[in-house]
């Protein structure tokens, strides 16, 4: 997507270039669509290069402007043009600066809605799941498992990121997996009725399944407890 985006931007930037030259006269303003090219490299690559576009978007003005013969080449030297690079350098900046901020507390929300030792979404993601699927209205079983009688001759963290991945693989796309205990897991999976839901305990016979292959040996747990709320 980035490579698009830059690709995109080198594009305008030719054609702002390329129109500027043949089509521009006197207060036409084509030089404006500039702003859009530093706009894309700016949310694209950061405030440096943002910056970098509005300095290259100038360049190309000044050149743009000797080589039009219908447009002054004696407004070059005027104020306009130092107002006009602090106007490209400043919208650059600011642009790559908020879309770097926006990108940075982000990635810091995923992080803290993730466990640390599976990767799997962490107590207050399975919350906000819940409230997600509470919002829509539809039913849904809620599972909750519990390791007992694990053997940690092995790396226990190890231990418990094989049993995420197991349960991960055992569950539909659509159902939520989380990790909300030391040794607990949950997970939310869609039904079509709530007798559905607390009565045949849906996706618990997949888990189970899966957990039954697991041989008692170091790092895997000896007996798992799947029951519905």
């Amino acid at each position: 997507m980035n490579r698009v985006f830059v690709s995109t931007a080198a594009a305008i930037y030719v054609a702002v270039f390329v129109a500027f030259l043949f089509l521009e006269r006197a207060g036409l303003g084509i030089a404006h669509f500039y702003y859009l090219a530093i706009a894309l490299v700016a949310l694209v690559l950061g405030p440096a290069w943002g910056a970098g576009g509005g300095v290259l978007a100038t360049t190309l003005y000044a050149l743009g402007v000797f080589l039009n013969h219908t447009v002054p080449s004696s407004e070059v030297f005027t104020i306009s043009t130092p107002i006009r690079l602090v106007n490209y350098v400043a919208i650059g900046a600011m642009l790559g600066w908020f879309a770097a901020h926006y990108r940075e507390a982000n990635a810091e929300r995923v992080l803290a809605q993730r466990d640390m030792v599976t990767g799997l979404p962490n107590t207050r993601a399975f919350e906000i799941a819940i409230d997600r699927r509470l919002a829509v209205g539809e039913p849904f079983g809620l599972l909750v498992g519990d390791l007992d009688s694990l053997r940690f001759d092995q790396d226990r963290d190890e231990a418990l990121r094989r049993v995420a991945e197991t349960l991960a693989g055992a569950l539909e796309p659509e159902s939520d997996l989380a990790r909300v205990g030391a040794e607990e897991f949950a997970v939310l999976t869609p039904c079509e009725s709530v007798e559905q839901a607390g009565g045949s305990r849906p996706g618990s016979s997949a888990i189970s399944a899966r957990a039954a292959r697991w041989p008692r040996s170091a790092g895997r747990p000896s007996r798992v407890r799947v029951r519905t709320r």
